[in-house]
């Protein structure tokens, strides 16, 4: 839509252009009167004007006057002039002031629809040439982000190093400091923040980190549920100020979004290839969280490294599996932490769990991963439940009973999708383990349980919103989704936009 503003102090005269422009333009418009050069002034000034039509000669400001003033603002404004003198230095002085054109008195009204048309076609490709720009630096910012992602991923893994430091300088940016180190953010991923959590954690830390931290650093999304985080030093003293900064912004995560998080800190390095050296030490130092739930600040060079040899530890849990009971697999765990705290025993326990991952996740879709466990509880919970998956599937393998059971749940499911469901609900329904669900369905649906339900919804919801007579609010409410807000972002990641552009019309025909 377009906003068009009339000024002309003859009301006959103005309310004449209004309705010609109102009956004879093609273009959805709204118009805008003002009766003085005064008033249109203060309308141009707070309201976006795509079209002024104003006379010459108004009181307060001329028409001249009126666009003198306004080009110190706004001086990308259309403008047409009507005067009713035939006047050439008039037409001069408003071609000067970047005036589109001139119209005399009395108005044609072939002549200011055909003005007007063009003019709004004007407006219009520039209106479309600006959004193409900005998609493309949007574009363009979002392959530059990308690339310097890439690099610094390298980086931290040690591989690539010489092209990734030249990529990085072709960006402008220089690891030409005498200190380097890195530091992760982990925070706790749950289902109703999903969406928007890793989002508003990036946030919270680079504005903290602004605000308290005063040299050289970026972060970088490392994976779901954890941001990585590095910085160039001129001092070695700038570390315990980055380390005081990054416990603020963990302690703001859990202010503004009330979920655990913690940061974790690699030792100092004095040369950008060393730098995958402080990333791995920062990761390790963060999985220390679960022998500490209440530590925020976790310091690598702080954890004693411990005697033990991890590999010695080293657990054959597909042996395990044919010849011992649920408990015995799990006392693995129990040993493990009972050991005293070390960057050793830590080694343990998490190759031990690796391994036991490695065997579920292909019959889990939703394994937690080792930096993903807050607590010795959770740790346990986690192994509990994927080594009794494990041994369900090998006391169930009959693949007919399993196809059948496969194709009820997913009825089931489908029939109550609306619902408050999850695979608990579907586990007790039919007398069998969670995991065990998680796994059946993975196999009959090709995705995991949440995955198939938000599909379902949102193909629901699709139907939903095409008639135009239900709201936005109560399709979500229909669909399962009570809270507005979190409606429209689940449907704008699923489909691409908003439920109300959709609804709309823009969306898929």
């Amino acid at each position: 839509m377009f906003r068009i503003l009339v000024a002309d102090d003859e009301k006959v005269t103005r309310r004449g252009i209004v309705a010609m422009l109102q009956r004879g333009l093609k273009e959805e418009i709204e118009c805008l009167e003002a009766g003085n050069g005064q008033e249109a002034l203060e309308i141009a000034r707070r309201t976006l004007i795509h079209l002024i039509v104003t006379d010459i000669c108004m009181p307060l400001l001329s028409g001249l006057e009126f666009v003198q003033e306004l080009q110190k603002t706004d001086p990308q404004t259309t403008v047409i002039i009507i005067s009713g003198y035939e006047n050439f230095e008039f037409a001069k002085q408003a071609v000067r002031l970047g005036v589109k054109d001139y119209i005399l008195k009395p108005v044609n009204k072939e002549e200011l629809l055909g003005i007007a048309e063009k003019c709004l076609a004007d407006i219009q490709k520039k209106q479309m040439e600006a959004r193409q720009l900005y998609i493309e630096s949007r574009q363009n910012k979002k392959l530059i982000d990308s690339i310097k992602r890439e690099s610094f991923l390298e980086l931290f893994s040690g591989k690539r190093i010489s092209e990734s430091l030249d990529r990085l300088a072709s960006f402008g940016i220089r690891l030409d400091s005498p200190f380097f180190q890195c530091a992760i953010v982990e925070y706790e991923m749950k289902e109703e923040f999903d969406e928007v959590i890793d989002f508003a954690v990036e946030n919270i830390v680079d504005e903290t980190l602004e605000k308290y931290f005063s040299g050289w650093f970026l972060t970088i999304p490392y994976c779901r549920g954890s941001l990585a985080f590095v910085a160039q030093m001129e001092e070695m003293e700038q570390s315990e100020a980055a380390g005081a900064a990054l416990l603020k912004a963990v302690l703001n995560i859990e202010k503004y979004t009330r979920i655990k998080s913690v940061v974790g800190m690699g030792s100092l390095a004095f040369e950008p290839e060393n730098i995958s050296v402080s990333f791995e030490e920062s990761r390790s130092a963060a999985e220390f969280k679960i022998y500490d739930e209440n530590r925020r600040l976790l310091l690598y060079s702080q954890i004693p490294p411990g005697e033990m040899d991890a590999e010695a530890l080293s657990t054959d849990f597909a042996h395990l599996f044919r010849t011992a009971e649920e408990a015995e697999i799990l006392s693995v765990f129990h040993k493990l932490l009972r050991m005293p705290m070390s960057i050793e025993s830590m080694k343990g326990l998490r190759n031990a769990y690796h391994e036991l991952y490695q065997l579920a996740s292909g019959q889990l879709s939703d394994c937690l991963s080792f930096s993903q466990l807050w607590s010795p509880f959770e740790l346990r919970r986690e192994a509990g439940r994927m080594v009794q998956c494990i041994k369900e599937v090998q006391e169930n393998g009959e693949e007919e009973e399993n196809n059948q059971l496969i194709q009820e749940i997913i009825r089931f499911t489908v029939k109550h999708v609306t619902e408050d469901i999850d695979l608990n609900y579907i586990a007790e329904r039919f007398a069998k383990t969670p995991g065990y669900v998680g796994m059946l369905f993975r196999r009959g649906a090709g995705c995991g349980f949440n995955e198939f339900v938000t599909g379902e919804r949102i193909k629901k919801a699709k139907k939903l919103l095409k008639d135009p007579t239900v709201s936005v609010q109560r399709v979500g409410e229909l669909c399962g989704y009570y809270n507005p807000k979190y409606f429209s972002v689940v449907f704008k990641k699923v489909t691409g936009i908003s439920p109300r552009a959709y609804q709309k019309g823009q969306g898929e025909k």
